[in-house]
């Protein structure tokens, strides 16, 4: 329930800031609201999918659907690509996609100046708190 709760809190501040899109980076609790935000009128949504948590209980973590009605997902290594493939639906599989997780090294050993005077918005999904003002971070 208290996940319903904190959706329609995010639903309605999605609202106010004209948010199109929602990503949760896991397939468990974030997604739950995420999805919730949806059903409740708030724009699409993606799910980054780490496993083997949501692997263990895709029935109980309602995977299907998530996977089903996300407007993409994406899981860290093909591994976990397949597993989702399992308990998607066939019309969903084109959506699932591969992005993993780490640092690339060749990129690593450049450095990037960071501009002070510039800054990120940074929006969360995953709390309650993501319905208060953004968060202010820098862009380095």
């Amino acid at each position: 329930m208290i996940y319903l709760a904190e959706a329609a809190i995010l639903a309605d501040r999605s609202r106010q800031l004209g948010l199109t899109h929602l990503h949760a980076h896991f397939g468990t609790n974030s997604a739950d609201v995420v999805r919730y935000v949806r059903m409740l009128g708030g724009p699409g949504y993606s799910v980054t999918f780490h496993g083997p948590e949501e692997f263990d209980g895709p029935h109980t973590l309602l995977l299907r659907d998530k996977v089903a009605e996300a407007r993409f997902a994406v899981a860290v290594s093909a591994f976990g690509r397949s597993q989702l493939a399992r308990w998607a639906p066939f019309d969903a599989w084109d959506r699932i996609k591969v992005v993993h997780c780490g640092i690339d090294p060749p990129c690593s050993r450049r450095r990037f100046p960071c501009r002070r005077d510039r800054t990120r918005t940074i929006r969360c999904a995953w709390s309650a708190s993501a319905a208060s003002p953004s968060r202010r971070a820098r862009s380095c």
